[in-house]
């Protein structure tokens, strides 16, 4: 409006900063209207389906370094399965704590987690390895584990 009103042409961050010396408010931007989050049922039984993240945090305190806890959780009870620290969310520490749940309690037939490219590739399929059977998982959330 400056710029077509006045022939005044100012960066939208100058204009911010000046405002904001002058003590005057910005303009609220329209607030988004969002779809509120629709509740996913729980699964039937117990092991149908493993909830599984990891979570940076400085759980000791200060007395060392920041750790990851990965840990899962089955969807059906919400027991907590298995909790590991590890140094950071990574393949391996994933990968150990199906370990463990498979060794302890049986295999799950699924894992839900979260977006992350850790346990996925990010990597669009070709049409080519959707055929060959080998596309890289990019759009799935919930992975299917089959196992022999």
């Amino acid at each position: 409006m400056l710029a077509q009103r006045h022939d005044l042409h100012i960066g939208r961050s100058t204009l911010d900063r000046l405002l904001k010396e002058q003590g005057i408010k910005k303009c609220r931007k329209r607030a988004i209207q969002r779809r509120p989050h629709q509740k996913r049922e729980r699964q039937p039984a117990e092991g149908m389906l493993l909830r599984i993240d990891g979570s940076l945090h400085d759980w000791l305190e200060g007395r060392g370094r920041k750790l990851c806890l990965v840990g899962a959780i089955d969807d059906a009870t919400g027991k907590v399965l298995c909790l590991h620290f590890h140094l950071s969310e990574t393949q391996e520490a994933y990968l150990l704590l199906l370990r463990t749940i498979a060794q302890e309690r049986g295999l799950p037939m699924a894992a839900y987690h979260d977006k992350h490219t850790i346990l996925r590739s990010p990597k669009k399929a070709t049409i080519e390895d959707e055929l060959a059977g080998t596309a890289p998982m990019s759009q799935v959330q919930r992975v299917r584990m089959s196992w022999a």
